[in-house]
Protein backbone atom coordinates (compact mmCIF):
# COMPACT_ATOMS: atom_id res chain seq x y z
CA UNK A 1 0.00 0.00 0.00
CA UNK A 2 2.98 2.31 0.38
CA UNK A 3 4.59 1.50 -2.97
CA UNK A 4 4.99 4.17 -5.64
CA UNK A 5 3.39 2.04 -8.35
CA UNK A 6 2.35 -1.52 -9.15
CA UNK A 7 5.81 -2.49 -10.42
CA UNK A 8 7.44 -1.40 -7.15
CA UNK A 9 4.90 -3.40 -5.17
CA UNK A 10 5.62 -6.53 -7.22
CA UNK A 11 9.38 -6.07 -6.87
CA UNK A 12 9.02 -5.72 -3.11
CA UNK A 13 7.21 -9.05 -2.98
CA UNK A 14 9.86 -10.72 -5.12
CA UNK A 15 12.70 -9.36 -2.98
CA UNK A 16 10.91 -10.52 0.18
CA UNK A 17 10.40 -14.00 -1.31
CA UNK A 18 14.10 -14.19 -2.23
CA UNK A 19 15.14 -13.31 1.32
CA UNK A 20 12.65 -15.81 2.74
CA UNK A 21 14.13 -18.56 0.55
CA UNK A 22 17.58 -17.87 1.99
CA UNK A 23 16.54 -18.95 5.50
CA UNK A 24 16.77 -22.72 4.77
CA UNK A 25 20.15 -22.12 3.16
CA UNK A 26 21.39 -20.35 6.30
CA UNK A 27 20.10 -23.22 8.45
CA UNK A 28 21.34 -26.11 6.29
CA UNK A 29 24.69 -24.75 5.12
CA UNK A 30 26.54 -24.90 8.49
CA UNK A 31 25.54 -28.55 8.90
CA UNK A 32 26.82 -29.46 5.46
CA UNK A 33 30.06 -27.57 6.06
CA UNK A 34 30.43 -29.34 9.42
CA UNK A 35 30.01 -32.75 7.80
CA UNK A 36 32.68 -31.87 5.26
CA UNK A 37 35.37 -30.25 7.43
CA UNK A 38 35.03 -31.48 11.03
CA UNK A 39 37.34 -34.40 11.86
CA UNK A 40 34.91 -36.10 14.24
CA UNK A 41 31.90 -38.15 13.15
CA UNK A 42 28.59 -36.48 13.88
CA UNK A 43 25.88 -38.71 15.33
CA UNK A 44 22.15 -38.44 15.96
CA UNK A 45 21.28 -36.94 19.34
CA UNK A 46 20.41 -40.22 21.10
CA UNK A 47 23.61 -41.93 19.94
CA UNK A 48 25.75 -38.93 20.85
CA UNK A 49 24.36 -38.86 24.40
CA UNK A 50 24.85 -42.62 24.80
CA UNK A 51 28.39 -42.72 23.41
CA UNK A 52 29.67 -39.29 24.44
CA UNK A 53 30.14 -38.21 20.82
CA UNK A 54 29.06 -35.05 19.06
CA UNK A 55 25.56 -34.62 17.65
CA UNK A 56 24.36 -32.69 14.63
CA UNK A 57 23.00 -30.04 17.00
CA UNK A 58 26.54 -29.11 18.03
CA UNK A 59 27.83 -28.29 14.54
CA UNK A 60 27.81 -24.50 14.84
CA UNK A 61 29.61 -24.35 18.23
CA UNK A 62 32.13 -26.95 17.02
CA UNK A 63 32.85 -24.96 13.86
CA UNK A 64 33.17 -21.76 15.88
CA UNK A 65 35.56 -23.35 18.38
CA UNK A 66 37.70 -24.80 15.60
CA UNK A 67 37.91 -21.92 13.13
CA UNK A 68 37.41 -18.66 15.05
CA UNK A 69 40.10 -16.91 17.05
CA UNK A 70 39.59 -15.78 20.64
CA UNK A 71 38.10 -12.37 19.76
CA UNK A 72 35.75 -13.65 17.07
CA UNK A 73 34.82 -16.65 19.22
CA UNK A 74 33.64 -14.31 21.97
CA UNK A 75 31.67 -12.31 19.42
CA UNK A 76 30.13 -15.49 18.01
CA UNK A 77 29.12 -16.80 21.43
CA UNK A 78 27.64 -13.39 22.23
CA UNK A 79 25.64 -13.53 19.00
CA UNK A 80 24.33 -17.02 19.84
CA UNK A 81 23.32 -15.90 23.33
CA UNK A 82 21.67 -12.77 21.92
CA UNK A 83 19.68 -14.89 19.47
CA UNK A 84 18.55 -17.19 22.28
CA UNK A 85 17.57 -14.26 24.48
CA UNK A 86 15.63 -12.69 21.61
CA UNK A 87 13.66 -15.89 21.14
CA UNK A 88 12.91 -16.13 24.83
CA UNK A 89 11.79 -12.48 24.92
CA UNK A 90 9.37 -13.23 22.10
CA UNK A 91 8.00 -16.21 24.06
CA UNK A 92 7.51 -14.09 27.19
CA UNK A 93 5.77 -11.38 25.18
CA UNK A 94 3.47 -13.92 23.54
CA UNK A 95 2.65 -15.47 26.91
CA UNK A 96 1.83 -12.07 28.40
CA UNK A 97 -0.51 -11.35 25.49
CA UNK A 98 -2.27 -14.70 25.77
CA UNK A 99 -2.59 -14.31 29.54
CA UNK A 100 -3.97 -10.79 29.34
CA UNK A 101 -6.38 -11.05 26.42
CA UNK A 102 -7.40 -14.70 26.45
CA UNK A 103 -7.51 -15.53 30.17
CA UNK A 104 -7.48 -12.44 32.41
CA UNK A 105 -9.78 -10.22 30.34
CA UNK A 106 -12.63 -12.71 29.72
CA UNK A 107 -12.58 -14.52 33.06
CA UNK A 108 -11.21 -12.19 35.74
CA UNK A 109 -11.95 -8.56 34.89
CA UNK A 110 -14.13 -7.97 31.85
CA UNK A 111 -14.52 -4.21 31.96
CA UNK A 112 -11.25 -2.44 32.64
CA UNK A 113 -9.22 0.22 30.91
CA UNK A 114 -6.47 -0.55 28.42
CA UNK A 115 -3.96 0.84 30.91
CA UNK A 116 -5.04 -1.76 33.44
CA UNK A 117 -4.60 -4.58 30.93
CA UNK A 118 -1.21 -3.18 29.96
CA UNK A 119 -0.11 -3.18 33.60
CA UNK A 120 -1.41 -6.74 34.03
CA UNK A 121 0.52 -7.94 30.99
CA UNK A 122 3.74 -6.44 32.32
Amino acid sequence: MAARDLRSAKLGTIIGAFLKMMVPLIVILPGLIGLAVLPMKLLPEAEAVATGGHSFNEVLPLLMARYLGPGLLGLGVTALIAGFMSGMAGNVSAFATVWTYDIYRPFVRQKASDGHYLAMGR
